[in-house]
């Protein structure tokens, strides 16, 4: 013969019941929460150790960068340097010309007279 709750004892059955449904519930949800800090924590690290490492890849090719185009700076200017001299010793030739014509002609011009 089995005895059937009351009513009341229905109730506190049932209370107990769903207390338990709601501990074992927040236990889950708080393994689901720890998990996925930890999970979020992983994928923070990896992401920062990603961008450090993408980070130092963009430095090393704009530093590679600035050093070629210095180095064809400095190329050009050893050029244009070269071009300088090249016209500054022409000019000079033409100037010591001109002053020994100028010397020679002055003074055979004193001697014509």
């Amino acid at each position: 013969m089995e005895t059937e709750l009351s009513p009341l004892d229905q109730i506190r059955q049932t209370e107990s019941d769903v207390t338990r449904q709601i501990a074992a519930t927040r236990e889950a949800a708080e393994d689901s929460i720890t998990k996925t800090k930890d999970q979020v924590k992983v994928l923070l690290d990896q992401s920062r150790a990603s961008g450090h490492q993408q980070g130092r890849i963009r430095y090393k090719e704009l530093v590679s960068q600035a050093e070629e185009e210095a180095h064809a700076l400095v190329t050009q200017a050893y050029s244009h340097a070269e071009d300088l001299r090249k016209k500054g010793e022409q000019r000079m030739k033409t100037a010591v010309r001109q002053a020994v014509n100028l010397v020679i002609g002055s003074e055979g011009g004193v001697e014509n007279q």
